[in-house]
């Protein structure tokens, strides 16, 4: 605990030492910077600290992957605090805007089709051909996939139906883009 609360201090005062024009000056430096913060933030369980944070990486943030590293950031937080729909309403918005879509409450039919397409995408490949495919390289995907991860132990508790549609949409990104760990939790 002691080494979280230093880590939140330390990113604090990096935030504090930036310039106002750090994001047009040093985009990479100014979201490292921010990412640390709400990560520190987060590990503390400073909701609203982890609130603005994320708010200001949304607002100044220029690429897909670093929005979604603080939805991850977020959707843990939300968690933790055991606020699961709202949780779950986080991974649903970011993964839609990486193209990726479910639906809030799958009905049968969906979790149905999730499950028959996870049998179809599997149909007559060997455990080796699945073990031998190649770790995944595309990091919009394996971000995703990530995302994924989080929203299953989220789903677990509070939506399980969506848990199929997870899996099912995780195989198919293995199956063409590679394997993960990410894979192996919430697909295989």
């Amino acid at each position: 605990a002691a080494a979280y609360h230093s880590y939140y201090r330390f990113s604090q005062q990096c935030l504090r030492l930036l310039p106002e024009t750090i994001w047009e000056q040093d985009y990479p430096f100014a979201i490292k910077c921010h990412a640390e913060a709400i990560e520190a933030a987060s590990y503390n369980d400073f909701i609203e600290e982890t609130e603005r944070l994320f708010q200001t990486i949304i607002e100044r943030s220029t690429d897909i992957l670093d929005k979604a590293n603080a939805y991850r950031i977020r959707i843990r937080t939300y968690f933790a605090a055991e606020r699961m729909v709202e949780a779950i309403d986080l991974g649903r918005e970011i993964l839609t805007e990486m193209g990726i879509s479910f639906p809030k409450k799958p009905d049968r039919l969906q979790i149905f089709k999730a499950i028959a397409s996870i049998r179809i995408a599997l149909w007559n490949k060997s455990p080796e051909f699945l073990l031998n495919k190649p770790e995944i390289k595309n990091k919009l995907q394996h971000t995703a996939l990530m995302i994924m991860q989080d929203l299953a132990a989220v789903a677990y508790h509070t939506n399980p139906g969506l848990i199929p549609l997870l899996a099912a949409k995780a195989i198919k990104i293995s199956l063409k883009y590679g394997n993960s760990i990410e894979s192996a939790i919430v697909g295989y």
